[in-house]
């Protein structure tokens, strides 16, 4: 009897003490995301330049004087901004309140997949996918400004959850009007309404297809007055030599700027509970049939790389498959020892270049790149003296204490996600150590 006490206790102290743990790592992870969004907001400078300057001024004046430009932007994502530039003339600072725009739009749309998805997948790796997406991803600079691939980014990601596991409708209406917002990503729909129909053998899965052509068309027609009048009709050419940029460029390729999205994560996923699994594998399928739309169509496209802007400009919803993947990898670590090294490498870059992206963007390449008529641009795209990425190493660049606060955030997010991670991997390392000096001894 007195045995059977002492085992019960022990065992009723050992599950205190792993809830105690698991509430005190819950609190933690979700101060992290809160304060990350505030550094986001806080740290970070806003500001309206560029193509964002002429999508404010179509929308001041729509909303002043009733009248609808003519130009190849979308006015779309602009139009659900009006609350913000409300405020900011309100404010007396215009540009300042389509500035944050953005952040708004990121905020909401961490808070909606945190919503959707807390009652179906471990709120662990939920905290992680969401914590990587603020402190490991492309999102801080896009933030920065007032250009479209946020709103159609954050639409079509938590469109294509919603669609699972809450109102399949509302869903395909929050994928619709992001598509809507960059026609281009028309094609990266049908790659996801072709593996949703084959998935769910219905060819009404294909309908959000013709919903999406159909309000672009609509805006097409009022905007420019023809419903096939995009103004991007030209400039199409070699996609092999675009699918190679995309993808290895110094200064462009998503192999530096997500390299989560390269994890093999099928053994990762097979760990997982049937219903969980087929969730997270369904919604990395869908994301990165739609990153593999959007590549077909960019990699024939002569200004594939955004113009000058800061890395990808146009894949930033490949951020949402990698940092899911990266969370998987660091979840369900010590499967393989490679595995870890991996992931350990693609944390330390995606950590990169979320700080380079914040703090250092492309402002200092502005005298080289853009001089001349762009004439020595390509040397940012395909260098790595003059890529974004890596210019900040070899020419050290001034700080403010707002970029060393956010630099601190960063670094305390790797720290703690790679924690777990470095010990998984030392433990392995030694394990293997003494096999191979134990067969070399018996040898």
């Amino acid at each position: 009897m007195t045995a059977d006490a002492d085992t019960e206790r022990m065992t009723v102290a050992r599950a205190r003490a792993t809830a105690r743990r698991r509430t005190w790592r819950s609190g933690f992870e979700t101060a992290l995301i809160v304060v990350g969004l505030a550094a986001l907001l806080l740290f970070l400078g806003h500001h309206v330049y560029s193509d964002a300057e002429v999508r404010y001024q179509e929308l001041s004046t729509l909303l002043l004087h009733g009248a609808i430009s003519h130009s190849k932007f979308s006015l779309i994502g602009p139009l659900f901004s009006t609350p913000v530039w409300l405020v900011g003339g309100w404010l007396h600072l215009p540009h300042h309140g389509v500035g944050v725009y953005n952040w708004c739009v990121f905020t909401v749309g961490v808070g909606a997949l945190y919503l959707l998805l807390k009652d179906h997948i471990d709120r662990g790796l939920l905290r992680t996918f969401l914590l990587l997406l603020i402190a490991a991803s492309m999102f801080p600079f896009h933030l920065t400004n007032y250009f479209g691939e946020v709103f159609t980014a954050v639409c079509v990601a938590v469109g294509l959850v919603a669609v699972q596991v809450w109102r399949p409708t509302l869903g395909w209406a929050a994928v619709v009007v992001g598509v809507a917002n960059t026609p281009a990503t028309l094609v990266g729909l049908g790659f996801v309404v072709t593996v949703r129909a084959i998935q769910t053998r219905r060819l009404r899965s294909v309908l959000p297809v013709f919903a999406a052509a159909a309000l672009i068309a609509s805006e097409n027609w009022i905007q420019r007055g023809s419903p096939f009048a995009t103004n991007y009709e030209s400039g199409f050419g070699l996609p092999f030599l675009g699918l190679l940029a995309i993808f290895f460029s110094f200064g462009k390729g998503l192999i530096f700027f997500t390299p989560g999205l390269f994890l093999p994560i099928r053994r990762l996923l097979d760990r997982l509970e049937p219903l969980r699994r087929r969730l997270l594998a369904s919604t990395q399928t869908y994301w990165i049939a739609f990153v593999a739309g959007m590549v077909a169509v960019y990699s024939a496209w002569w200004a594939w790389d955004g113009g000058w802007f800061w890395g990808p400009r146009f894949f930033l919803f490949a951020s949402f498959p990698a940092a899911l993947a990266l969370a998987l990898a660091l979840r369900h670590y010590g499967t393989h020892l490679i595995m870890d090294l991996t992931a350990l490498l693609a944390l330390c870059l995606s950590v990169w270049v979320d700080i380079n992206g914040a703090v250092f963007g492309n402002y200092s390449l502005y005298n080289l790149c853009v001089s001349d008529g762009y004439a020595r641009n390509y040397l940012c795209d395909y260098t790595p003296r003059y890529s974004v990425l890596w210019y900040p190493l070899m020419t050290p660049q001034p700080l403010t204490w707002l970029n060393i606060a956010y630099i601190v955030y960063c670094l305390v997010v790797f720290g703690y996600l790679a924690l777990p991670l470095l010990r998984s991997i030392t433990t392995t390392s030694f394990a293997l150590s003494r096999q191979i000096i134990s067969a070399q001894w018996q040898a």
